[in-house]
């Protein structure tokens, strides 16, 4: 199968792939390069020990900062990157279908013989490898600078970290993809993503905070994904596996719901 589709997509966006690559790199490597003064403070892990629950729920959970994971799940993977990364997928997922729509594009593409599914699949093809670039970025300023700042991070530990991360800000991509899919307002699509986001935040704050709330934590990926803190503890694999399922169907039903658009105005 063609897969002309998608590299348009890229094609379209490789400036802007090339800038959020320089960004998540410049910003990891301000923040890597902080850990040595943290590290060599123990007062840090003695402040952080201090803190409620819910500002420890900002920044990942009480991890330890004066280890090089701990450090990094805490100042990076917890909360900037992942928000970036579901940002950027949201953004693209509401450009490549809803905003493509809005063009007319896509009712000139599909009077070939492009079927429907395809475009939609690519789409999400499209969303997929944007969203890699920063995680890509961040990763390797991490290895990088591992050996010059002795973070002593595994590969396998940022592996495990950089595939959360991915997996979160797809899902975040997957709804705005979905709203596309089912209204073809670029607007309304990134606007469902960013929500989702916000809520997703909002309940792991609220649920953190308040006795009454914890189930709310249930509901979002900020807590599934992002809270056992992959640096440290390693891939949360029943979440993954859940996350990714739950990607694969959200998907197909936008292939589904696009099917039955009509796209002529």
């Amino acid at each position: 199968m063609s897969v002309a589709i998608l590299d348009r997509g890229l094609r379209l966006r490789r400036r802007s792939l090339v800038a959020w690559a320089l960004g998540s790199a410049a910003f990891t490597a301000m923040v890597v390069a902080i850990f040595p003064v943290v590290r060599d403070d123990p007062t840090f892990d003695e402040l952080l020990a201090e803190y409620p629950e819910p500002i420890l729920a900002l920044i990942g959970g009480d991890v330890g900062l004066t280890t090089g994971p701990g450090f990094l799940s805490a100042e990076l993977y917890s909360l900037v990157l992942p928000v970036l990364v579901a940002v950027i997928a949201a953004s693209t997922a509401a450009a490549v279908l809803a905003g493509e729509d809005e063009r007319g594009w896509l009712a000139l593409v599909l009077a070939g013989p492009t079927d429907r599914d395809r475009l939609v699949f690519e789409s999400a093809g499209i969303v997929a490898v944007v969203a890699a670039v920063p995680v890509i970025a961040s990763a390797v300023v991490v290895l990088i600078a591992d050996p010059l700042v002795d973070l002593k991070i595994s590969l396998r530990a940022l592996s495990a970290v950089s595939l959360a991360t991915w997996v979160f800000g797809l899902v975040f991509g997957a709804v705005a993809l979905l709203v596309g899919a089912l209204v073809g307002r670029r607007s309304a699509a990134f606007a469902f993503g960013v929500g989702a986001l916000l809520f997703a935040y909002g309940t792991e704050i609220v649920g953190s905070a308040a006795e009454w709330g914890r189930w709310l934590r249930e509901l979002s990926p900020f807590h599934h994904l992002v809270g056992p803190q992959p640096a440290v503890h390693g891939l949360p694999m029943g979440a993954l596996v859940v996350a990714l399922a739950a990607l694969l169907g959200a998907v197909e039903l936008s292939a589904r719901c696009f099917a039955r658009r009509d796209l002529v105005r």
